[in-house]
């Protein structure tokens, strides 16, 4: 448990007035009340232990924009997106059924070797050979990846060869051909070694035997005809490694798995074949004799014949290396989006997939899409584990949901699968490393849902053993380091780094909590833009004002790690964060229809600004549509992650920790959960983020019952104020505010959060630019709301906002609007999520989240306030005062009035020298000055002589540049930005 730093405040109620500004104590005396003000607080060194605040939701009955955004996702998407893509499941059962296709064997074509070349399997002279048939000459032939390994009939040890030999039949050819060979080794990391320029090789015919030198581009030439053997020594005098990924530098030949292999001709090879067959190694192997004389005790033995393959087959199948990973990324998502929304439907759904997965799955455990070799292969384009991880992690919610017994039981024997496979060896060899080495965070899950602790040491050892290379992210953020300098710096990595919560929870280290929450921090700082999207171009880069690709898929996984960090830091900055990424960019990558949504969610989208992509808010589908596959037309990564990253939201709403519940969501909502093993609803009324007034009550206790009730204060909401039990209670920003309290149903709780104007002021490709809040909502140019209006020809006054009309956008399909009166008229914004969409035209709208905004404030480099900035000085006040607003610029009127207790009333309003104090009556007024003041309001009791007596309370208003609190240093780098314009209703 993280140490809790408590301030407490004993005050004793003069003449009727109490005054409470924390925790809350019910009595069942009829007498003045006792109030303790608590102030909760998390940093890393204070930590004592390891529990994780737990999600227990089981309905969100959620209503307004985010209710009906998921609802609508759940109707159109969720239930029937495993219905109408069965494809997903379909792969991991073509994989247990071991087809052994010549599709099996290709590689990633990463040089279009496709293009020009038909390669497959052909039957010749009665056998299998693999065909390379010309259909175009290129301008530079490259290499084919053929993952001989893939084929359970081949071989891959080729310890004691001496020599490497191929049988080539170009017969069918009628000119010079050339062909290349290289190989890979996965004996520890990867290793490639290709065949050298001017080296001596052989060509072995049935009449003779011809030594011929490889030309320029290692090349074998061969005459046209050509019908024989090649044979090359596998040595480093011929063989030279260009290609080393966590290698041993040495030619092992002990783990062969791959053939790079490259066939060349000109155009009279047009439309002809040559053919491969009988791969073969010479040495001391155990052969037997050689095809042709010689060779002295070197014996022959066929590593690879092809007997066993059969032609590619017409199966439209996707050979995305990751596509096994789209069933469990969607399986998670809908049980999240269960908690919020228990639709029948989607239980079904659900169900289903985890019925297909268990009659999928392979009798040795496997769940993935690989085939024969390929199966945990050390080549970088095999995402075995991190397919299987999202598989198990899907099934293990669910389990943990539903108590579906069947999901535990396939999450098992997959994960059992992949234990017995590589408990002797380490995870680098697993392919893929930034994906692959994601599967200790299923260890860890498996661990909680079992308490085997083989599985709990496993998650360990993956950490401890396969993640502390010098670059990577684990050392670095040790030393302090930036994340998107380490050698692992893509956004698959944080599903790796959400193993160090549960070793944390389990095994109270220390070491890392630091390390997830430096690195949390420094992703924060560095990489987090300002519709909280992470990544550009799908990796950290160190720069939140860079143009580029904002992937979705990056987005879920910074939701994903921010949960799972504030589970354990449980601090209000951190859910902050949360809410700001989930309501922007989150929200922002669903499109119209709430069923799709897009792969690239840019700060500004504009098209052609992102590359090879539009730019602009379009369906993943159209932006990486090479994911395109028939049997699932509607998945790709970040269709099949939607649902994770929408139903998120159940995971941080409201959570528990012991007899305290944390409530982070507002919104109009009957959040069912419990406290203390108890159920309880928290029904909320309110029209927020539009207004800070929120009513929040009690329901659903089979008892009275006693717990603390944590609401979240974010970190810009200053001035705010609750009221309980007819006590008003002014809070402190950035803090929860404790309840606790014999609860009892009908309770009520009234919130009444200021919702401030704050910029974040851009540096670098933003330099010129600022992006403007309205609490957490980022407003957003939009071409479709303000048609005449684009980022360079409409500039706004910072002081414009505070006189801005905030609106519910509900009627546009909107969150909320904000016109904006400028020099040039009446602007509309709109919030991030709503900008960009298609509106009923053929093509999305243009918009611009980074504006041109005069006067505003310089940037500050505490990310957690970088986006709150201000010039304003705010003012903190006491429970009996209220303020128009909480925050003003130096010349504004500061107007304020009196809820001092019935028996009392004002004696003295004291300003010092510098104010002059005016009343109408019914409220009072000054003008703001350019530096810190302080307002002295004493009151006394009705019927007392004038002075009031020395038991007469003493109340402030404190007015204090943020500047001067947080010292000479932070007043060059900027200051925090909060204004508010509302009507407040007098309190009754």
């Amino acid at each position: 448990m993280l140490k809790k730093t408590i301030t407490l405040l004993m005050c004793m109620s003069v003449m009727g007035a109490s005054a409470s500004y924390g925790i809350m104590h019910d009595t069942e005396y009829n007498m003045k009340q006792t109030t303790i003000s608590t102030t909760v607080s998390a940093t890393q060194d204070t930590i004592e232990g390891a529990t994780a605040l737990k999600s227990n939701i089981k309905n969100m009955n959620l209503t307004g924009y985010v209710g009906t955004n998921i609802k609508n996702n759940v109707k159109f998407w969720q239930v029937s997106a495993y219905k109408n893509n069965k494809n997903i499941i379909d792969q991991i059962a073509r994989a247990k059924t071991n087809t052994n296709g010549f599709e099996n064997i290709l590689g990633t074509d990463y040089f279009g070797v496709d293009k020009y070349f038909d390669i497959d399997i052909a039957d010749k002279y009665g056998g299998k050979s693999m065909s390379w048939t010309l259909k175009s000459v290129p301008s530079d032939f490259g290499d084919r990846d053929i993952r001989f390994a893939n084929d359970p009939a081949a071989q891959t040890n080729f310890t004691g060869a001496k020599e490497l030999w191929i049988k080539i039949d170009a017969s069918d050819t009628s000119s010079p051909t050339g062909v290349r060979t290289a190989f890979e080794e996965n004996v520890v990391g990867r290793e490639s070694y290709r065949l050298k320029n001017g080296v001596s090789v052989t060509l072995h015919t049935a009449s003779d035997s011809t030594v011929v030198a490889t030309d320029g581009g290692g090349y074998i030439p061969m005459p046209a005809g050509f019908d024989g053997y090649v044979s090359m020594p596998l040595d480093e005098t011929h063989f030279t490694r260009y290609f080393n990924e966590g290698g041993n530098g040495k030619l092992d030949l002990s783990a062969v798995v791959q053939f790079q292999l490259s066939v060349k001709g000109d155009v009279g090879m047009i439309g002809k074949t040559l053919y491969m067959d009988e791969f073969a190694i010479v040495g001391d192997v155990d052969g037997k004799a050689l095809p042709v004389s010689g060779g002295g005790n070197d014996t022959y033995k066929v590593v690879w014949d092809m007997s066993a393959l059969s032609a590619k087959s017409d199966y439209d199948a996707s050979s995305l290396p990751w596509y096994g990973e789209f069933a469990g990324k969607l399986l998670t998502g809908i049980a999240y989006s269960y908690k919020i929304y228990p639709n029948a439907e989607l239980k079904t759904a659900a169900d289903e997939i985890v019925t297909d997965l268990k009659t999928a799955q392979g009798d040795d455990g496997y769940l993935g899409v690989f085939v024969g070799g390929a199966r945990y292969s050390i080549s970088v384009s095999n995402w075995d584990l991190w397919n299987q991880y999202h598989c198990i992690t899907g099934l293990l919610e669910w389990h943990k949901l539903t108590g579906n017994a069947d999901a535990l039981t396939v999450a098992k024997k997959a994960i059992d699968c992949i234990y017995e496979t590589f408990k002797d060896r380490s995870y680098i060899v697993a392919g893929g490393f930034e994906t692959n080495r994601g599967i200790a965070h299923g260890y860890a899950q498996m661990y909680q849902a079992t308490k085997d602790v083989k599985y709990l040491n496993e998650a360990e050892r993956i950490i401890q053993n396969d993640c502390m290379d010098e670059n990577g992210w684990y050392k670095t953020a040790l030393r302090g380091g930036h994340f998107y300098q380490t050698s692992s710096n893509r956004w698959e990595v944080l599903h790796m780094i959400m193993t160090l919560g549960i070793l944390y929870e389990e095994t109270g280290n220390g070491e890392y909590y630091n390390v997830m929450s430096q690195i949390w921090e420094d992703i924060l700082q560095t990489d987090i833009h300002n519709g909280g999207g992470f990544t550009t171009d799908e990796s950290a880069q160190g720069d939140p004002y860079r143009e580029g690709v904002i992937e979705t898929c990056c987005t879920i996984s910074w939701l994903a790690f921010t949960n799972e960090y504030y589970k354990y830091n449980k601090s209000v900055a951190v859910a902050d964060e949360f809410e700001r990424s989930y309501y922007n960019a989150m929200l922002g990558s669903l499109l119209d229809t709430d069923k799709y949504c897009t792969y690239n969610t840019p700060m500004n989208g504009v098209q052609g600004s992102c590359g090879y992509y539009d730019g602009r808010r379009v369906t993943s589908q159209q932006d990486i549509s090479f994911q395109y596959n028939s049997g699932s037309p509607d998945m790709n990564c970040c269709q099949a992650n939607l649902a994770r990253g929408l139903g998120q939201l159940s995971e941080w709403a409201a959570v528990s920790d012991g007899d305290k519940l944390y409530l982070n969501y507002f919104g109009n909502s009957k959040i069912e959960t419990e406290v203390s093993g108890k159920n309880v609803a928290i029904r909320q009324t309110t029209t927020y983020p539009v207004t800070g007034d929120i009513a929040l009550e009690i329901t659903d206790l089979s008892e009275p019952t006693e717990f603390s009730l944590m609401i979240r204060i974010p970190s810009w909401a200053h001035g705010s104020v609750a009221t309980v039990d007819g006590v008003r209670n002014v809070l402190d920003a950035g803090e929860y505010y404790e309840v606790r309290k014999i609860w009892r149903n009908g309770d009520r709780l009234d919130l009444d959060l200021e919702i401030p104007f704050m910029f974040w002021t851009g540096e670098k490709a933003q330099n010129t630019f600022t992006s403007v809040y309205r609490g957490p909502i980022l407003l957003t140019l939009d071409s479709h709301f303000a048609s005449d209006k684009t980022q360079q020809n409409t500039v706004f006054e910072a002081t414009s906002f505070e006189y801005s009309d905030v609106a519910s956008g509900t009627a546009g399909g909107c969150m909320l609007f904000c016109d904006v009166h400028t020099a040039s008229g009446t602007v509309r914004l709109v919030d991030f999520a709503s900008a960009g969409k298609y509106n009923g035209a053929s093509s999305p709208s243009t918009y611009w989240s980074w504006l041109r905004v005069s006067g505003n404030p310089g940037a500050m480099y505490d990310a957690h306030q970088r986006w709150m900035n201000s010039d304003k000085i705010r003012i903190d006040f006491g429970a009996e005062i209220v303020p128009e607003r909480t925050a003003y610029y130096p010349g504004e009127t500061v107007r304020f009035k009196l809820a001092i207790p019935n028996d009392c009333e004002v004696s003295d309003i004291l300003g010092g020298d510098i104010l002059e104090i005016t009343s109408d009556g019914d409220s009072y007024t000054f003008v703001m000055p350019d530096e810190p003041v302080t307002v002295n309001v004493r009151f006394k009791q009705s019927g007392i002589g004038d002075p009031p007596k020395d038991e007469s309370s003493a109340l402030k208003i404190s007015l204090i540049s943020v500047g001067s609190v947080l010292g000479a240093a932070a007043i060059g780098i900027g200051v925090v930005f909060i204004i508010k314009k509302r009507k407040r209703a007098e309190k009754k």
